[in-house]
Protein backbone atom coordinates (compact mmCIF):
# COMPACT_ATOMS: atom_id res chain seq x y z
CA UNK A 1 0.00 0.00 0.00
CA UNK A 2 2.75 2.70 0.72
CA UNK A 3 4.84 1.42 -2.19
CA UNK A 4 1.81 2.48 -4.58
CA UNK A 5 1.28 5.31 -2.74
CA UNK A 6 4.84 6.55 -3.22
CA UNK A 7 4.58 5.48 -6.70
CA UNK A 8 1.12 7.96 -7.23
CA UNK A 9 -0.92 4.57 -8.00
CA UNK A 10 -3.27 5.19 -5.57
CA UNK A 11 -6.41 3.28 -6.92
CA UNK A 12 -4.17 0.21 -6.57
CA UNK A 13 -3.47 1.25 -3.01
CA UNK A 14 -6.80 1.89 -2.21
CA UNK A 15 -7.99 -1.56 -3.35
CA UNK A 16 -5.13 -2.71 -1.23
CA UNK A 17 -5.66 -0.98 1.78
CA UNK A 18 -9.56 -1.90 1.72
CA UNK A 19 -8.65 -5.69 1.52
CA UNK A 20 -6.26 -4.76 4.46
CA UNK A 21 -8.90 -3.10 6.65
CA UNK A 22 -11.97 -6.14 6.04
CA UNK A 23 -9.53 -8.26 7.64
CA UNK A 24 -8.28 -5.97 10.41
CA UNK A 25 -10.82 -2.98 10.90
CA UNK A 26 -9.01 -1.87 13.84
CA UNK A 27 -5.19 -1.99 12.53
CA UNK A 28 -3.83 1.28 13.59
CA UNK A 29 -1.42 0.47 10.79
CA UNK A 30 -3.65 0.56 7.99
CA UNK A 31 -6.03 3.28 9.61
CA UNK A 32 -2.88 5.83 9.13
CA UNK A 33 -1.91 4.14 6.10
CA UNK A 34 -5.62 5.20 4.63
CA UNK A 35 -4.67 9.19 6.35
CA UNK A 36 -1.54 8.65 4.39
CA UNK A 37 -3.66 7.91 1.01
CA UNK A 38 -5.62 10.48 1.70
CA UNK A 39 -3.40 13.06 2.38
CA UNK A 40 -1.29 12.38 -1.01
CA UNK A 41 -4.24 12.87 -2.63
CA UNK A 42 -4.79 15.91 -1.24
CA UNK A 43 -7.58 15.28 0.82
CA UNK A 44 -6.02 17.32 3.95
CA UNK A 45 -9.58 17.61 5.68
CA UNK A 46 -10.29 14.54 5.41
CA UNK A 47 -6.77 13.09 6.85
CA UNK A 48 -7.01 15.58 9.74
CA UNK A 49 -10.95 14.28 9.96
CA UNK A 50 -9.91 10.44 10.64
CA UNK A 51 -7.00 11.34 12.49
CA UNK A 52 -9.08 13.01 14.96
CA UNK A 53 -11.24 10.68 15.12
CA UNK A 54 -8.90 8.07 15.77
CA UNK A 55 -7.17 10.45 18.19
CA UNK A 56 -10.33 10.48 20.45
CA UNK A 57 -9.90 6.52 21.19
CA UNK A 58 -5.74 6.87 20.87
CA UNK A 59 -4.71 9.96 22.21
CA UNK A 60 -1.22 9.04 23.42
CA UNK A 61 -0.73 7.44 20.12
CA UNK A 62 3.01 9.22 18.76
CA UNK A 63 2.67 8.17 15.48
CA UNK A 64 -0.63 9.40 15.11
CA UNK A 65 -0.01 12.86 16.85
CA UNK A 66 2.58 13.74 14.10
CA UNK A 67 0.67 12.00 11.49
CA UNK A 68 -2.28 14.27 12.79
CA UNK A 69 0.57 17.37 12.80
CA UNK A 70 1.71 16.61 9.03
CA UNK A 71 -1.90 16.53 8.01
CA UNK A 72 -2.13 20.12 9.66
CA UNK A 73 1.02 20.82 7.79
CA UNK A 74 0.09 19.91 4.54
CA UNK A 75 -3.50 21.91 4.43
CA UNK A 76 -1.28 25.03 5.54
CA UNK A 77 -3.15 25.30 9.29
CA UNK A 78 0.29 25.78 10.30
CA UNK A 79 -0.65 27.04 13.84
CA UNK A 80 -2.71 23.97 14.21
CA UNK A 81 0.61 21.62 13.07
CA UNK A 82 2.88 23.88 15.69
CA UNK A 83 0.22 23.20 18.53
CA UNK A 84 0.32 19.56 18.19
CA UNK A 85 3.92 19.54 17.82
CA UNK A 86 4.36 21.67 21.08
CA UNK A 87 2.28 19.04 23.21
CA UNK A 88 4.60 16.54 21.44
CA UNK A 89 7.62 18.12 22.61
CA UNK A 90 6.42 17.73 25.68
CA UNK A 91 5.65 14.30 26.23
CA UNK A 92 8.92 13.48 23.98
CA UNK A 93 11.55 16.06 24.95
CA UNK A 94 13.80 13.72 23.35
CA UNK A 95 12.90 13.23 19.80
CA UNK A 96 15.05 14.75 17.23
CA UNK A 97 11.71 14.23 14.64
CA UNK A 98 9.47 16.52 17.24
CA UNK A 99 12.20 18.78 16.98
CA UNK A 100 13.01 19.07 13.34
CA UNK A 101 9.13 19.36 12.27
CA UNK A 102 8.74 22.02 14.71
CA UNK A 103 11.30 24.55 13.63
CA UNK A 104 9.97 23.52 9.95
CA UNK A 105 6.46 24.50 11.16
CA UNK A 106 7.19 27.28 13.23
CA UNK A 107 9.24 29.02 10.67
CA UNK A 108 6.13 28.57 8.18
CA UNK A 109 3.93 29.89 10.81
CA UNK A 110 5.82 33.03 11.17
CA UNK A 111 7.36 32.50 14.45
CA UNK A 112 10.97 32.82 13.45
CA UNK A 113 12.73 32.72 17.63
CA UNK A 114 10.92 29.51 17.91
CA UNK A 115 12.23 28.25 14.79
CA UNK A 116 15.85 29.11 16.49
CA UNK A 117 14.78 27.21 19.54
CA UNK A 118 13.92 24.17 18.32
CA UNK A 119 16.65 23.54 15.84
CA UNK A 120 18.45 24.70 19.14
CA UNK A 121 17.25 21.41 20.73
CA UNK A 122 17.68 20.08 17.87
CA UNK A 123 21.30 20.30 17.52
CA UNK A 124 21.78 19.34 21.13
CA UNK A 125 19.67 15.94 20.66
CA UNK A 126 21.97 15.35 17.47
CA UNK A 127 25.52 16.34 19.59
CA UNK A 128 26.01 19.29 17.43
CA UNK A 129 26.61 21.90 20.39
CA UNK A 130 28.29 24.54 18.06
CA UNK A 131 25.03 24.61 16.02
CA UNK A 132 22.64 25.15 19.01
CA UNK A 133 24.40 27.44 21.03
CA UNK A 134 24.45 29.95 17.55
CA UNK A 135 20.51 28.85 17.47
CA UNK A 136 20.28 30.05 20.76
CA UNK A 137 22.11 32.96 19.87
CA UNK A 138 19.64 34.03 17.15
CA UNK A 139 16.67 33.26 19.40
CA UNK A 140 18.17 35.42 21.98
CA UNK A 141 18.65 38.59 19.68
CA UNK A 142 15.10 38.56 18.31
CA UNK A 143 13.94 38.10 21.86
CA UNK A 144 16.22 41.08 23.23
CA UNK A 145 13.07 42.61 24.94
CA UNK A 146 11.27 39.48 26.52
CA UNK A 147 13.09 39.06 30.00
CA UNK A 148 11.09 35.84 30.76
CA UNK A 149 12.87 34.72 27.31
CA UNK A 150 16.16 35.68 27.40
CA UNK A 151 16.62 34.29 31.00
CA UNK A 152 15.30 30.87 30.19
CA UNK A 153 17.62 31.24 26.49
CA UNK A 154 21.02 32.49 29.10
CA UNK A 155 20.31 28.97 31.01
CA UNK A 156 20.11 26.92 28.05
CA UNK A 157 22.85 28.26 26.98
CA UNK A 158 25.00 27.69 30.56
CA UNK A 159 23.36 23.87 30.35
CA UNK A 160 24.85 22.99 26.92
CA UNK A 161 28.16 24.89 28.30
CA UNK A 162 27.63 22.46 31.35
CA UNK A 163 26.58 19.43 29.11
CA UNK A 164 29.69 20.08 26.78
CA UNK A 165 32.15 19.97 29.95
CA UNK A 166 30.79 16.92 31.32
CA UNK A 167 31.41 15.25 27.77
CA UNK A 168 34.71 16.35 27.52
CA UNK A 169 35.50 15.06 30.65
CA UNK A 170 34.15 11.95 29.52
Amino acid sequence: VLSHIALGNYTKAKDSLELLLQKSPNSLTYQMADIDLDRAQKKYDRAISKSKKLLAYRSDSYPLRISLAESYLKANRYLESEQMLDTLALSHPNSPEVWFQLAEVRGLAGNISGVHQARARYFILNGVFDQARDQLGYARKLLVHDFKQTAIIDQQLRDLAKLEEKLESF
